[in-house]
């Protein structure tokens, strides 16, 4: 059985900076922190990777209406 890996708290603080700046790559990094590109996490990590994705989301959204 693999081991499943946690996230690099570094990586988190860059992927919510990342939100706050547009969105997009915050929210991709989020999707492969919930475990849907690729890599396996741990549950703590999976929903750190949901709330990443879905603030993403609400970024992205909110940027554009205002660009």
């Amino acid at each position: 059985m693999k081991k499943e890996k946690t996230a690099d708290l570094e990586w988190v603080f860059v992927g919510f900076m990342l939100i706050a700046l547009g969105g997009a790559l915050g929210a991709i990094m989020g999707a492969h922190y919930a475990g849907w590109l690729g890599e396996k996490y741990d549950k703590k990590t999976k929903i750190l990777g949901y709330v990443m994705f879905v603030l993403g989301a609400l970024s992205i959204t909110i940027w554009k209406q205002f660009v």
